[in-house]
């Protein structure tokens, strides 16, 4: 096994070669940042111009953030990727770029650690509704509720274990459309649909101006479904914060009509979560979709976390360890019955980090 790479081995034969076959054979936008968001990577930080560029950043940053292993995996699974894969094997193995073997042992839906500062605690129903989205014949629509007035850190809380399980860990591609810190008039419908258009690489539609709300919405949803079928991978969107103070309720109506898409099979490889969207659910919704109580995080979910985070690295929490790291989060007891996620959140995550490592 080769030296790890802290940068791309442009000068290396097999490095540029891959490069220069992999800019010839995904030369448009959509797949490249597709590839780059399954490997964890940010391609708002690749200067989007021609395709020899764009590869040269997406793997100088893939290799320097040692992901490089993960992107060329991600490219391994492409249908369209079969003349290269025998070169990016041997780029692998000769670079030392295979992933972990302890992360094919992990549950990834009981992950507990997503980064030295952030954690994810409770949610076990979320957990379990997220793999339905891998069935062929599961759910695609899932709802969170918050029946106990939670602050907006519970829906992003939920937000990152979804963009973590999908992105990460490759299992979907996921897509926030957030207006909580909207202020500006009320988003239209076609407001909502520049905005997934523009994240999801796609053109949006010409529509007559002078078209009726009614209309725009029937359009836009049936443009939706014709481009929700070209998607190859399972493609998660979750909208968040879709109220009378920041949408119209033509551009609800939108969001609503892209989930029952999703829910009736008519919208390919999407999935849809609605972290909070005023509008009133289809029967058909109403009786498919997945509820999900958003709820408050307890002491036993702060002790599972731990003993995720543990099982993580293959340990176990020793006998009367347990309240030791409580008290490194909540301090001394008597703790309160319900933990404010804003703080105890990051506080877990520092100690899980500081004591387990991160995860793999």
């Amino acid at each position: 096994m080769g030296a790890r790479l802290t940068s791309y081995p442009f000068d290396d034969s097999d490095g540029k070669e891959l490069r220069e076959r992999l800019a010839a054979m995904y030369f448009t936008r959509p797949p490249i940042i597709t590839f780059m968001k399954t490997a964890g990577l940010k391609p708002q930080n690749v200067d989007l111009e021609d395709a020899q560029s764009i590869w040269d950043q997406a793997l100088d940053q893939a290799a320097t953030s040692g992901r490089l292993g993960e992107l060329l995996e991600v490219v391994k699974d492409d249908n369209e990727s079969v003349d290269v894969r025998p070169l990016i094997d041997r780029l692998i193995a000769r670079f030392g770029l295979d992933s972990p073997a302890s992360e094919a042992s992990i549950d990834v839906y009981e992950l507990a650690l997503l980064s030295p500062t952030r954690s994810f605690i409770g949610r076990p129903r979320l957990r379990t509704s997220l793999k339905e989205f891998e069935n062929e014949r599961g759910a695609r629509v899932i709802v969170l509720r918050d029946e106990q007035g939670c602050d907006h850190v519970g829906r992003t809380h939920s937000w990152y274990y979804i963009n973590e399980i999908g992105q990460r860990r490759r299992i979907f591609d996921s897509y926030r459309f957030d207006l909580t810190d909207w202020s500006g008039t009320l988003q239209g419908p076609r407001d909502v649909m520049a905005e997934i258009c523009g994240q999801l690489g796609w053109q949006l539609p010409a529509l007559d101006t002078s078209a009726q709300p009614p209309t725009v919405v029937r359009l836009l949803v049936a443009h939706f479904k014709a481009l929700g079928r070209t998607l190859t991978r399972r493609t998660c969107l979750v909208f968040d914060h879709y109220t009378e103070k920041t949408a119209d309720e033509w551009a609800r109506a939108l969001v609503m009509g892209i989930a029952k898409a999703a829910n009736d099979g008519e919208a390919g490889n999407v999935c849809v979560v609605l972290l909070e969207v005023d509008a009133r659910l289809t029967a058909d919704l109403a009786r498919d979709a997945i509820p999900e109580d958003l709820g408050s995080a307890r002491m036993e979910d702060l002790e599972h976390f731990f003993a995720a985070a543990a099982a993580a690295h293959g340990l176990e929490i020793a006998p009367g360890h347990m309240p030791l790291l409580v008290a490194k989060v909540l301090g001394a007891p008597p703790h309160p019955d319900e933990l404010p996620l804003r703080t105890v959140g990051p506080r877990a995550a520092q100690v899980a980090a500081g004591v387990f490592g991160r995860t793999p």
